[in-house]
């Protein structure tokens, strides 16, 4: 019986921070929703966001999909007693999502017009907004690669709270109050209307990765007691 409240606690100790990042980041994105309501192009920024975020999505899907790689090898390499294998890969999994997002992100800021178009051939006024935010998120997607992967390998790790810290930061911290300034132009800043919400995200993507790296580089997640 105490085994079993044992297990539990530590079981919780991993999935609660867990759970509250997942909160973080969708509570975020409704914040940022409304932020879109209160400016002057508001439906055609909300409807430009889910065809932006479809056109993003080949710069990140591949981040993903090492991140997974990233927090199961990572996992595996701790379970060995190997931590210098744990990081290595680690370092591994980020670069290689790194230059692949890189290279996406290139083709994505330069064919942004033509894929929004195709994406909306019927409304260009939305697809001119989409294409917007395209070019933005490209051009500090690579650092959000490295968040996604380097987010995994310290979850892989048993580590989850230093990664709920870097969401609640860079998404409640700065990403809203940011895109509120930007978008709609408090504290003395001029209104830039989606463009200033879109530069909010970016901006954030960046934070993120090198928060990422920081964390990752510093190495505590290796000595977790999971």
């Amino acid at each position: 019986k105490r085994q079993g409240r044992e297990w539990t606690e530590r079981i919780l100790k991993i999935a609660i921070p867990a759970s509250l990042m997942s909160i973080i980041r969708v509570t975020s994105l409704m914040g940022f929703t409304i932020v879109l309501k209160m400016t002057s192009e508001s439906s055609t920024a909300l409807a430009a966001l889910r065809p932006g975020f479809s056109i993003e999505s080949f710069a990140f899907m591949p981040a993903f999909g090492l991140s997974i790689a990233a927090s199961a090898l990572v996992g595996q390499s701790l379970g060995m007693k190997d931590p210098k294998r744990a990081e290595r890969l680690g370092w591994v999994a980020a670069h290689q999502a790194g230059i692949v997002s890189l290279v996406i992100s290139v083709l994505l800021f330069v064919f942004a017009d033509n894929l929004a178009a195709a994406i909306l051939p019927g409304d260009p006024e939305v697809a001119a907004v989409a294409a917007s935010y395209t070019r933005f998120m490209a051009s500090t997607e690579v650092f959000f690669g490295y968040a996604m992967v380097l987010i995994g390998a310290m979850q892989g790790a048993g580590d989850t709270k230093r990664p709920m810290w870097i969401s609640l930061i860079a998404l409640w911290g700065i990403r809203l109050p940011l895109a509120f300034a930007l978008a709609l132009g408090f504290f003395g800043l001029a209104a830039m209307g989606a463009d200033g919400a879109w530069l909010a995200m970016a901006i954030t993507q960046l934070v993120q990765g090198l928060f990422a790296i920081h964390l990752f580089r510093a190495g505590a997640w290796k000595t977790v007691k999971v």
